[in-house]
This record gives C-alpha cells, sequence and structure tokens, in this order.
C-alpha cells in the first residue's frame, strides 16, 4: 500500500467513527485495510497492514482526543521499557496538530529523540469526545540499531501508554494508572502459511482425542495476598505428579490478577524446601535456577516442537520438582487483594522422541566493585570446541534462558564454527531483572554442533550510588549470576554445564553434580576438567538492507520535533512497567 493511496481512505475512516468504544477490534477501522488486529488490553485495540517493505498501524483507544496530549507504542526486548523502540504521538505545544516522534529508552528514565527518524504519522486523531483514533506507518527493517526489526513468524513485546498531560511537560497531572498502560506480545508479521493448523497443534489435538493429555496446575494458594510494596517477586515449589518419566508438550499461564507482572518457572535439580509454601523470592535456591518457561502480558498458550519434551518425572534426567516465580506490580499499594496465578502444565505419557535438555553456560567468577562508575565487564566465558566435540549430536536450539539479577545489564552467547564467528546463538542487549524469561535464537535454524565454541558474556551495571560493597556470586538477589540456559534438544546424557574458568584456560564440562570436585586430579582423569586453546576466529559482521525508504515523507516540521526532544517529560514516570 503506498502512503499517497492510503491516506485519503484511512482519513475518511478516521472522520467516519470517532463515537464507539475501542474495546474490541474492528469498532473504528475496517478488516480490509487491517487484515490484522489484536486488543492490547480492554481499551486500546491495536490494528496492522503489512506489505513487502511497510507495516501500517491504526490505533483505537478509550481516551477522548480532545484531552489526549500523547500516546506511545513500542516494542521492546522483554516487555520493559529499558532498551524500547517507541513510537510517540504528541500533541504540538500551542495548537490542535499532531506530530510523530522516533524515540528510543536507553535507561529506564527518559527516552531519548532518535537520531534517525523512521516513523511517519499518516493520519492524527480526529477530535472527539470518546474515544483516539490514528495511524501511522514505518519501514519493516530500518537498519537503525535504535530500532527493532519486525521479523516474520516472531513475536514481539508490545508496550504502550498514554498521558493527557501537556507535551511541554508544564502540565503533567498524573503518572498512568495500569489501565493507561501495559504491554502485550503479538506476532506482527505472520508466517505465510499462518492460515494452516501447525503441526505441533495437531499433535496436541490427537492426545487430547485420544485421552493421552493431562495437566497440573502450578499456582498459588487462593490464601495468597498481593504484597503492598510496589514491586514484588514470590516463589513456590511444586513436586509434579508423575511417577514415570512423562514428557510436558505444552504450557499457558493462569492469571487471577491485573497486578500481575510477569511469572517464571524454574526446574529443580533437586527436593527444594519450603515446598508448597509461598515465600519471598529474595534468596533463591541455586538448585532451582534452571528457567523452563515463562509468562507475560499478551502470551498464550505455548507449544514445544513435536520432536521434543520437558522430561518430568523421578528419573535422573528428569525435573520431579519445579519452582514458580510471580512477579507484582502493586503500584497503588492496594491491600487484601489476592492472587492465586500459575500455569497450567500439560503432560502425556506418550513420549515425543527426543528429551528437551538444558545446556548451562556462563560463568562463576563474578567480581563487581562496589561505587564504581563505570559497568563491569565479566571475562568472556568459553564453552571450548574441546568440549563441543564430546557432543555425540547436534544440538537443535529452542530458547535462551540468559540469568543475572538486578545489575544486569546485557548478556550474549556468541557462537563460533571454524574458525568463523556466525549469527549469535543469544542476545539480551537490554536485561532487566523483572523481565526474564526465554527468548529464540537469532537465527531461528540454529544448532550446536560438535566442534562449536561458544562464548558467553556478561555486563552488569555502575555500582555508584547502588553499592557500596563488591558484589560477587550468589543466590540472593543482592548477589549476582551471569548463566545462559540453551534448551535445545535431543538431550544429553553427561553433559549439562560447560562453563571455563577466569585464571586458566580449563573448562568444566560435564553434569553439574560434578561440579563439587573443583579442580582436582580426579576431576581431569574423569574428563569433568579439559584444557582448551582459546579460539581465534573471523568476527561475525552482518550485513543489513533496508526494507525500503519512504517515498513520500509526511510534512512535519524538523524545528518542532527538535523543540519536543529538549522539553518532553519523563515519561518513564509515566509510560510503562520500568
Amino acid at each position: 500500500m503506498h502512503r499517497r493511496q492510503a491516506l485519503p481512505l484511512l482519513a475518511t475512516a478516521l472522520a467516519a467513527c470517532t463515537a464507539t468504544s475501542a474495546t474490541v477490534c474492528y469498532n473504528q477501522l475496517s478488516a480490509a485495510q487491517f487484515p490484522n488486529c489484536a486488543a492490547l488490553s480492554p481499551s486500546v485495540a491495536l490494528h496492522w497492514a503489512l506489505n513487502a517493505s511497510h507495516i501500517t498501524f491504526g490505533v483505537d483507544a478509550d481516551v477522548a482526543s480532545n484531552s489526549l496530549y500523547w500516546f506511545a507504542i513500542g516494542i521492546s526486548e522483554m516487555g520493559g521499557m529499558f532498551g524500547a523502540d517507541i513510537w510517540m504521538m504528541t500533541r504540538v505545544p500551542g495548537n490542535q496538530s499532531y506530530v510523530m516522534m522516533d524515540l528510543f529508552s536507553s535507561t529506564t528514565v527518559r527516552p531519548v529523540l532518535d537520531s534517525e527518524q523512521d516513523v511517519f504519522l499518516l493520519t492524527p486523531p480526529p477530535p472527539s469526545n470518546t474515544n483516539t483514533l490514528f495511524t501511522f506507518t514505518r519501514a519493516l527493517e530500518t537498519c537503525d540499531q535504535s530500532d527493532y526489526p519486525i521479523i516474520q513468524g516472531r513475536s514481539h513485546h508490545m508496550i504502550w501508554a498514554y498521558g493527557q498531560g501537556d507535551a511541554t511537560g508544564v502540565a503533567l497531572p498524573h503518572r498512568p494508572s495500569d489501565s493507561d498502560r501495559g504491554n502485550a506480545q503479538i506476532v506482527l508479521y505472520p508466517n505465510s502459511n499462518a492460515s494452516a493448523e501447525r503441526k505441533e497443534d495437531v499433535a496436541i489435538k490427537e492426545l487430547e482425542e485420544t485421552n493421552n493429555l493431562l495437566t497440573f496446575d502450578a499456582r498459588f494458594p487462593s490464601t495468597n495476598l498481593i504484597p503492598l510494596r510496589e514491586t514484588s517477586y514470590l516463589c513456590s515449589n511444586f513436586q509434579l505428579p508423575v511417577y514415570s518419566k512423562n514428557h510436558i508438550v505444552q504450557y499457558e499461564g493462569i492469571v487471577d490478577s491485573s497486578h500481575l507482572h510477569h511469572m517464571v518457572v524454574f526446574g529443580c535439580t533437586s527436593k527444594p524446601i519450603n515446598l508448597g509454601q509461598v515465600v519471598d523470592c529474595a534468596s533463591m535456591q541455586l538448585d532451582c535456577s534452571q528457567i523452563m518457561f515463562m509468562w507475560a502480558p499478551g502470551k498464550g498458550k505455548t507449544v514445544l516442537p513435536i520432536e521434543a519434551g520437558y522430561a518430568i518425572g523421578p528419573d535422573q534426567d528428569s525435573f520431579e520438582y519445579i519452582m514458580l516465580q510471580l512477579h507484582y506490580n502493586n503500584q497503588q499499594g492496594s491491600s487484601n487483594i489476592p492472587d492465586s496465578s500459575g500455569f497450567r502444565i500439560y503432560y502425556t505419557s506418550k513420549l515425543r522422541a527426543n528429551d528437551v535438555g538444558t545446556l548451562t553456560l556462563g560463568s562463576r567468577d563474578i567480581l563487581i566493585p562496589g561505587n564504581s562508575n563505570d559497568y563491569t565487564a565479566l571475562k568472556q566465558n568459553i564453552c571450548p570446541s574441546e568440549c563441543t566435540s564430546k557432543f555425540p549430536h547436534d544440538l537443535v536450539v529452542i530458547s535462551n534462558g540468559f540469568h543475572m539479577h538486578t545489575l544486569g545489564y546485557n548478556a550474549s552467547s556468541r557462537l563460533v564454527r571454524q574458525g568463523q564467528e556466525i549469527s549469535p546463538l543469544g542476545l539480551r542487549q537490554y536485561y532487566n531483572f523483572g523481565f526474564q524469561g526465554n527468548t529464540l535464537p537469532v537465527d531461528s535454524q540454529a544448532v550446536i554442533k560438535p566442534g562449536d565454541a561458544i562464548i558467553t558474556q556478561c555486563v552488569y551495571l555502575p555500582t555508584a550510588g547502588l553499592r557500596s560493597q563488591p558484589t560477587t556470586l550468589g543466590e540472593s538477589t543482592q548477589d549476582e549470576m551471569c548463566y545462559n540456559f540453551v534448551t535445545y534438544y535431543p538431550a544429553l546424557k553427561s553433559i549439562d554445564t560447560c562453563i571455563s574458568g577466569s585464571k586458566q584456560n580449563i573448562a568444566f564440562c560435564s553434569m553439574k553434580e560434578n561440579v563439587g570436585l573443583g579442580i582436582s586430579v580426579q576431576a581431569v582423569q574423569k574428563g569433568f576438567l579439559i584444557p582448551y586453546v582459546s579460539p581465534s576466529f573471523v568476527p561475525y559482521a552482518p550485513v543489513c538492507t533496508p526494507s525500503a525508504q519512504v517515498a513520500v515523507a509526511p510534512s512535519r516540521s524538523d524545528a518542532v520535533l527538535g523543540g519536543l526532544s529538549q522539553t518532553f517529560p519523563l515519561f518513564a514516570a509515566m509510560l510503562l512497567v520500568a
């Protein structure tokens, strides 16, 4: 769709439809113009259309445009504001015109105007006392490092908020309430065969029809009350109700409260303490730190590949216990709010061809200085080819599960094959402890081959004003960690950890239970500790090609944008969950 052709049609639609609720899709915009739509909340509907080069959005919100000063929506790495690519429509101070701003948030304090403005307002909101309706567009791939590409088949974390204050920051009456902001997970660019029933869904349906699909609800008890403080983490441990090996093949979140921020399920390698009790997560057991799966707003059922499932049960290579972590956001400090959220886990005794395995990468040598003004980058930790050469087969990667604590800034696992660095295994460029969970590999077809080297590195925030003492490895959130729990299949039977030491070129390449042998002759003799040579390689150098250039950019004043970039308020205080 060309912008010049689309504009009159959209403008006509907007002018004609300004008086009804935006609680559902297509109240105000047509499916012919916008084939895709998702309700981001009961008050905001996001519509969109794609062509070979651009994506065009239509926003319909239950807020009077006559009193609206700004509406922001964008893409986040995992659902938070840190590292978010934000598109904000705002009223120009002193008149009734609007401008679209392309922003980026490198902190949780203030988004900044992007040096490249790649988002364009097509039709501003008409005057209305009931709703706000506007459309805008951007290229699918801009090649701007501050923009997220719209990738086919990938789920994107969409974040949004609106405010009724003056965009100059002079009159800012309130921080948006929970109903004025939020996030959701959406596939913006569906695969071309998305209308066909997926083979994973067909497999689940066959299990249901033959009564071979069982469920277990891992939920907090109905007596659980959400803490009064704004941000809190509560945990509870569960024993899975299986007495022989089964496979988890699907899971979904059960959400009872609007105060729920996200949920994570961790696998436990031994029987945890406080089984069945709800406790504060300030001290999370190391034995229950393997990320299995997570829920965030907008995330529906997740179905595992038909080739594999999570092994559960009392077997040595299965998880018999899990830990459920819930993150609450109680902005108003409301009291006596019960919540029994959790997960519905679907499992079967009809075992799949492969177990899902978890390969632990990262570093245990952590020393972050106190009162430092600098970011702390740990030494690159190498899972060497000398270890992966022991793998009997390729590992098909499902996801990365990076895990740090509250000082975590970013993390990466890079992949080297035969002297050439290839597409990264995983990246968390803007890590946020409040938004954990699994991320897809950068390459959707990623595999780890025998002989590959994997280089994992974690970077931490400056500690000046935060901590006066050094921070080291530990289970408490006041300690730190640096792990990437890579889920893959088929599971390895003798290796679940590949981590090197920082002081000498020796890598631990075995099962976690053998860590206790330490650096010893016995560990070397058993092959748990492997000397290695640091890999030399040609760095990865991707080439980006923009999907298109906007042929006719809508008119706007650079002077207006420049003025707004200097004066717009602290949107992090208002915008999105931090």
